[in-house]
């Protein structure tokens, strides 16, 4: 008997897997955003076009801004960086 085994190309491309490859990464990200904040420890996140650092006791500050939208590619596109 042989064991197929699942590559993550193959997890990421598989409506079914994928929905649980989502919810396992989102379920991680709040736990480490929760461990992080009872650490004292700050997250940084985007907001729009801010950059934001978010401290333990819930101070906000603005680290950075984003001056150009995020690049889409079409599955299939190529480009040429310089």
């Amino acid at each position: 008997m042989t064991i197929k085994t699942k590559r993550l190309s193959y997890i990421e491309d598989t409506i079914k897997h994928r929905s649980i490859l989502i919810n396992t990464v989102k379920t991680a990200a709040r736990k480490a955003i929760i461990r992080a904040k009872g650490e004292n420890l700050f997250i940084t996140y985007r907001d729009g076009d801010q950059i934001i650092r978010e401290y333990g006791d819930g101070k906000k500050e603005v680290i950075g801004k984003i001056d150009s939208v995020p690049l889409k590619v079409k599955v299939g596109e190529s480009i040429k960086l310089r």
